[in-house]
């Protein structure tokens, strides 16, 4: 009967726990869209039924729950030299590899005037060799290009319910049920 009452009353909690916002957060930097219309700044103040927004442009805006569509906070910005490096690498490396083997193939050619072309392992030491050097000097390029590629990065954050609007936030969870074995509990919480 404990364990019952128990699991009951953990269901409850977790069927009504508020999630936290974290975009409401007092200096967190945000991107709102109220209808059509997106705004980015800081949150100044927040309550209960809305939050204030400093704008880039100096002004502050009032926003209330029910009225925004999507809300995201910043992650701050980004580079992209990882990414520029590992594309740069990547194309050089496989340019280089098919130029490195078809030199080679022309080079041994050319160089016994036709009389015993280059073996397999030959053409393959110098894709190697050439794919190595090429995907270096390009990814050494695209690391530096990915460094003055800056971009904010922005994540999604929940928006707190607000009177009148649908909002269903579904539940599952794993319970003990009466002899020990573990069962699903599956439900959700229907606000408006």
């Amino acid at each position: 009967m404990r364990m019952n009452l128990l699991m009951l009353c953990m269901l409850l909690m977790s069927v009504s726990h508020a999630h936290d916002l974290f975009g409401q957060d007092i200096g967190q930097r945000v991107r709102v869209t109220v209808e059509d219309d997106v705004m980015i700044g800081t949150v100044t103040s927040a309550s209960g039924n809305g939050f204030d927004v400093n704008l880039q442009d100096g002004w502050s805006h009032s926003v209330m729950y029910r009225d925004v569509a999507r809300m995201e906070r910043s992650l701050g910005i980004r580079t992209y030299k990882k990414r520029g490096f590992l594309i740069g690498f990547g194309a050089g490396a496989v340019v280089g590899g098919f130029t490195g083997y078809f030199a080679m193939d022309v080079g041994c050619v050319v160089g016994t005037l036709g009389l015993a072309p280059c073996d397999f392992e030959e053409k393959m030491e110098g894709a190697i060799v050439s794919g190595v050097i090429s995907g270096g000097v390009l990814g050494l390029g695209g690391l530096i290009a990915g460094e003055f590629v800056k971009r904010e990065a922005w994540a999604s954050v929940r928006v707190p319910s607000a009177s009148g609007r649908l909002r269903i936030d579904p539940m599952i969870d794993v319970v003990l049920a009466r002899n020990r074995n573990p069962g699903i509990v599956v439900g959700a919480r229907v606000t408006f």
